[in-house]
């Protein structure tokens, strides 16, 4: 059984037909929260904004969920503007 073979059969990501973000969105949410980490109730304005459940945000975070699209771990560069979305 080759490795990628699981993925065709299971897919992960954006490519899973209940996807409701893309793996550019989990990406943008992991960066956002390392930007912001400190700020208190960041996870629940990350899960407005990106309109999942604080949970979601949660699990993307951990390393949970959404591995294929955040596990590249690349700095994500500087820490977006305060003003109006979170991110």
């Amino acid at each position: 059984m080759h490795p990628d073979d699981d993925y065709v059969r299971h897919p992960r990501g954006e490519r899973h037909h209940k996807a409701t973000m893309t793996n550019a969105d989990a990406r943008r949410i992991l960066c956002c929260w390392q930007a912001r980490r400190d700020e208190w109730g960041i996870q629940t304005a990350l899960a407005r904004q990106f309109h999942v459940s604080p949970g979601t945000v949660h699990s993307i975070i951990h390393g949970k969920t959404w591995r294929v699209a955040t596990r590249e771990r690349e700095p994500c560069g500087p820490a977006p503007p305060a003003v109006g979305d979170v991110c």
